[in-house]
C-alpha cells in the first residue's frame, strides 16, 4: 500500500492487528 498519512494509520493497525 502507499504510505500516506491516513493510509499509514490503518496500514499499521492492519499489519500489527494480524494482517
Amino acid at each position: 500500500a502507499e504510505y500516506n498519512p491516513d493510509q499509514y494509520l490503518w496500514e499499521t493497525e492492519f499489519t500489527l492487528g494480524g494482517r
